[in-house]
């Protein structure tokens, strides 16, 4: 008896883990994808690296155009941190263009603009990128970007 309610409560935990994977509120959607951009781009304007950085996988890798790839996630919160040294961001904006996903993995592609006030000059920079993020389904059911490539447009 004992046997038959432990294998009936792991058969229960294993129901309820995989309906709430497969929920809808955790599909991969244009929308999720614009709702995510547009949170990383307030992120960038309120300075929060957390939030930027919370964003990636640990696994996860940066590839910009012009510089060595950028290697997990400890790597891309110190890259970011180094950055925020240098610029204050003041407005943004996105447009994502496309998003796929099948099982465990998705991409979107997207326009991403950030604008930046230099903190040594006061000097205003505009970014204008493309980028396409690779997205993994984490174990907990999350969607953390993977892999991001962006260059400018």
């Amino acid at each position: 008896m004992k046997t038959f309610l432990k294998f009936l409560l792991f058969a229960l935990f294993l129901n309820l883990f995989i309906l709430a994977c497969n929920s809808p509120k955790t599909d991969f959607t244009k929308e999720f994808a614009q709702k995510h951009t547009d949170k990383m781009i307030q992120d960038y304007i309120n300075g929060d690296v957390n939030g930027i950085v919370d964003a990636y996988s640990e696994d996860a890798k940066m590839l910009e155009d012009g510089i060595p790839i950028i290697d997990g996630k400890e790597k891309i919160l110190e890259s970011t941190k180094a950055l925020f040294e240098n610029v204050k961001f003041i407005k943004g904006s996105s447009e994502v263009l496309e998003v796929f996903s099948e099982n465990n993995l998705a991409y979107d592609m997207s326009y991403f603009n950030l604008t930046a006030l230099t903190k040594k000059d006061s000097v205003v920079v505009e970014n204008k990128w493309k980028h396409i993020s690779i997205w993994k389904r984490q174990n907990n059911c999350e969607w953390k970007i993977s892999r991001i490539i962006f260059n400018n447009r």
